[in-house]
């Protein structure tokens, strides 16, 4: 069962992001999961939540944000922000990353620079977009995050390598609802942060019903 940690900032108290994400690439054996997200202008860099609520107490999306606001609330919580290109340049690790590019469709050079290494992988929630990377990269890894069985199936059918379901605890699922599934692709269940099952139990529950993969907060394996 691989155990596949997200990347927080909040994991360590070290300003420095690289830093923080070569600790988790070192101690990892499966993959990390990096949410990647789009600023009000435009700039990609990484961050779990919709919000930095968690982070810096401010609950306004970082989509309506300007990149320099978020750099500036990051830098009074002692935090420096890791943008996209940051993260290309500087990771120099083996384990795998997948870039899971949520709320926005990243534009083809983006696309571009992700598929020609293979220590990554392209996530999204959008079953077009990734029959579209499956087909015009039919060799790349791609990740399809699903909230429900019908998108998994749909995503499956896309050329999906891998489908993460996320919204429900792994107990929520049965065997003959996943078994379809990981006859074809590999299935990850990413573990909600409202789940009442402790780390083992759930990840006996994933494998009961045929997952091979735990996606999870990191805060939930310490």
């Amino acid at each position: 069962m691989k155990i596949i940690p997200f990347f927080d900032y909040a994991v360590s108290k070290a300003p420095d992001p690289v830093s923080i994400l070569h600790d988790l690439a070192d101690s990892s054996t499966g993959a990390i999961v990096c949410r990647v997200r789009q600023s009000k202008d435009g700039v990609l860099f990484v961050c779990q939540d919709p919000t930095l609520a968690r982070l810096c107490l401010c609950d306004e999306r970082v989509s309506d944000l300007r990149f320099a606001e978020i750099r500036a609330m990051m830098h009074l919580c002692n935090r420096r922000v890791l943008t996209f290109d940051e993260l290309l340049s500087s990771y120099n690790r083996s384990t795998p990353l997948v870039f899971h590019f949520r709320g926005f469709r990243p534009e083809a050079s983006v696309v571009s620079r992700v598929v020609r290494d293979a220590r990554f992988s392209f996530g999204t929630d959008s079953a077009e977009q990734l029959g579209v990377i499956s087909m015009g990269f039919p060799h790349h890894r791609t990740v399809g995050f699903a909230s429900h069985l019908a998108a998994a199936e749909v995503m499956m059918s896309a050329g999906a390598s891998v489908l993460c379901l996320y919204g429900r605890e792994p107990a929520a699922y049965t065997p003959a609802q996943i078994s379809p599934l990981s006859e074809k692709c590999e299935v990850w269940i990413e573990i909600p942060d409202y789940a009442t099952e402790n780390l083992d139990d759930a990840i006996r529950s994933a494998f009961g019903v045929f997952a091979s993969g735990v996606v999870l907060p990191v805060d939930r394996i310490q």
